[in-house]
């Protein structure tokens, strides 16, 4: 079966058993989780994914590194990932399951571009911000980019809304060059 297809069934499969249990805003924050874990140590990730390392040693690794509020379903997930040597698709079902549940509930994704984590009460006024702004609900997925500097940039869909001290520098360097010229 090709990759697209997979990533597909998997994903739909989830999020079957999600809107069953009740558990899609869940399962979304525990895949997130589950991901950023395995992504953000390199040998993790190769000793997660290698084709000749046994399941059973691959489910220890995974019990140590994962979060243990982590739900059951999502653990599930992800030991049936392991065990069907599929874990690599993670990312690709992630975003399937995210589009599923838009699809669904209506829900828009805001990519949000900070220097640093945003604290709490930033991030639940940011995300008040652009609910209002859409008219729909926003799920923020936060990524830090020290070249930001300051501020936040937010895509949403082909939008971007640039607000930072990168932003503000590159557009004074353009009028900036303008004038010479």
């Amino acid at each position: 079966m090709e990759k697209v297809a997979l990533v597909r069934q998997y994903a739909r499969a989830l999020f079957a058993l999600a809107l069953e249990r009740k558990q899609v805003d869940r399962l979304v924050g525990d895949l997130d989780s589950a991901r950023e874990r395995i992504n953000a140590r390199p040998e993790v990730h190769e000793f997660l994914n290698h084709p000749e390392i046994p399941a059973a040693r691959k489910h220890q690794v995974l019990a140590q590194i994962l979060p243990e509020m982590l739900s059951v379903e999502a653990t599930s997930f992800l030991n049936l990932l392991v065990e069907r040597r599929l874990l690599r698709l993670l990312p690709d079902i992630n975003q399937q399951f995210l589009a599923l549940r838009q699809e669904r509930f209506g829900v828009l994704k805001a990519e949000v571009e900070t220097a640093r984590p945003l604290a709490r009460e930033l991030r639940a006024e940011l995300d008040s911000m652009l609910t209002r702004a859409t008219g729909r609900e926003v799920e923020i997925q936060e990524r830090l980019n020290p070249e930001v500097i300051a501020g936040v940039r937010v895509r949403i869909g082909d939008r971007i809304v640039d607000a930072t001290l990168a932003g503000r520098l590159d557009q004074m360097k353009e009028r900036l060059m303008k004038g010479i010229a």
